[in-house]
């Protein structure tokens, strides 16, 4: 992964650690199977495989990735955003 990239997903991350965690504890309804689960304060990194949709091996398989999400709270609201294939966690 560029490096750009990464030192703009964490700032992102230091972002959500800094904001306080009135919400409580996350419930992260995500849409693929998670293959790891990391909570770094209020938010919860999820390696997930997706199916695509499409007439592919995913039908038929565990799907494409794993990929890296990220999911906290905000407003009473579940929030999510990518970080990609390539972050370890």
């Amino acid at each position: 992964m560029p490096r750009p990239k990464l030192q703009e997903l964490d700032e992102f991350i230091q972002a959500l650690l800094t904001r306080p965690d009135a919400e409580g504890s996350l419930q992260v309804k995500a849409q693929g199977e998670a293959v790891e689960v990391k909570q770094i304060g209020s938010v919860t990194i999820r390696s997930e495989y997706r199916k695509c949709g499409k007439a592919c091996k995913c039908n038929g398989g565990k799907g494409h990735g794993p990929y890296r999400y990220a999911y906290w709270w905000v407003g009473g609201r579940t929030r999510s955003r990518s970080l990609g294939k390539d972050i370890s966690l």
